[in-house]
């Protein structure tokens, strides 16, 4: 398939009064035509600071791009001028954040904030009335299986639902015919049963305009039926790459295993330990492989370089030592 962006060796730093945090360490992950692709990893592992970066709106400073490319329909985007950026954003590129209460504007009703979106994203494109509008704002709620869409425009954020504010997030996601949607946790602080309709929703969005999706999560059971091909990401490192399928059957670097083990079970299997420690000080990571602190398969070589990939066959990657040949 036709890649529509390509990340490149991606090195994302953060200036703090104690030093700079390496926290993209080399990132290297591509997205294809209409493909659904999922980043996954724990809190704190760069996830964000890679959808923001994508998006150009990562706060410079403290951040600085140290390093890579972002290639995104032949052109890079870290070299893109103001007025490119602003028309990749209108109608190439659209995003849903992690938070939907923070996403929307406390004071302002819902139906102000949408009417806002899709009058901006279609400005240029001939003048739209405001029945129009209110008519795209309406039908936009809609597809996300918000009931009663013309009553929840006159509500305010906060007499929402968590579920329904996710809800108004995606319909000003897909208030323009994007290319590419990045989704940042869009189930966080949801129940399971709301988290289900909400994933289920997106993916027949993401279906139904044939958009490719990057799907951030900080859990594999999450993205298991949503995706087609999952990113591992471990302190600012991607550490293999593989179809979902595959990934799920044979799991290979002993992080993707720690989080698979991490994942409920109802089958009288009790409670995960998870995987021991923490992610590591980014003012100063382990040299080597980054994960090799936790990891109970280390090797003395884990601990002074850090691991290339190596192919376990069809599109199967993993960064570990364990599997030179």
């Amino acid at each position: 398939m036709k890649p529509l962006l390509e990340i490149k060796n991606l090195h994302v730093h953060y200036k703090t009064f104690e030093g700079m945090l390496g926290v993209l360490n080399g990132v290297d992950l591509t997205i294809a035509e209409g493909e659904k692709v999922s980043l996954v990893g724990e809190t704190g592992c760069g996830k964000t600071t890679t959808i923001k970066t994508i998006l150009q709106v990562l706060p410079i400073p403290p951040a600085r791009i140290c390093a890579g490319q972002i290639i995104y329909r032949g052109k890079d985007i870290l070299e893109m001028k103001s007025r490119e950026l602003r028309a990749l954003r209108r109608g190439e590129i659209t995003a849903i954040f992690q938070d939907p209460l923070s996403a929307l504007n406390p004071v302002f009703t819902v139906g102000y904030q949408l009417e806002d979106i899709i009058r901006y994203l279609h400005s240029g494109r001939g003048r739209w009335s405001r029945k129009k509008i209110r008519a795209q704002a309406v039908a936009v709620l809609r597809e996300t299986g918000m009931p009663d869409a013309e009553r929840i425009l006159e509500n305010y954020p906060i007499q929402l639902s968590g579920g329904m504010r996710q809800r108004v997030c995606i319909s000003e996601a897909f208030s323009t015919a994007a290319r590419l949607l990045l989704a940042d946790e869009p189930t966080t602080n949801l129940d399971v049963t709301i988290q289900d309709q909400i994933l289920r929703r997106l993916d027949e969005l993401v279906e139904k305009n044939r958009t490719s999706i990057l799907l951030i999560s900080h859990s594999l059971g999450v993205v298991k039926n949503v995706t087609d091909r999952e990113y591992i990401m471990y302190a600012g490192n991607i550490v293999e790459e593989a179809g979902t399928k595959d990934l799920f059957a044979d799991p290979l670097h002993p992080y993707t295993k720690g989080l698979l083990k991490t994942v409920p079970k109802l089958t009288g299997e009790g409670i995960s330990k998870g995987i021991r420690g923490r992610i590591p000080n980014y003012l100063n990571p382990p040299r080597g492989c980054r994960f090799h602190p936790r990891c109970d398969s280390v090797m003395p070589i884990c601990r002074e370089e850090r691991p290339p990939f190596y192919s376990a066959g069809d599109g199967h990657r993993v960064a570990c030592f364990l599997y030179r040949s």
